[in-house]
């Protein structure tokens, strides 16, 4: 039984892995994207008379 526990953790951490992995590799894609998303926009014409 030791056997099965070890090669189902083994298993499971390659899996987990191999998504983790995934998701790294397309943040990696869209990198430029989100950084995008950290710099202030402009404030739209409605907001800007309000102020």
């Amino acid at each position: 039984m030791t056997t099965y526990r070890v090669w189902w953790h083994f298993v499971a951490n390659v899996i987990g892995s191999i998504i983790f992995g995934l998701a790294l590799y397309h943040l990696w894609r869209e990198r430029r994207e989100v950084r995008a998303t950290f710099f202030l926009r402009p404030l739209p014409e409605i907001t800007r008379q309000a102020a």
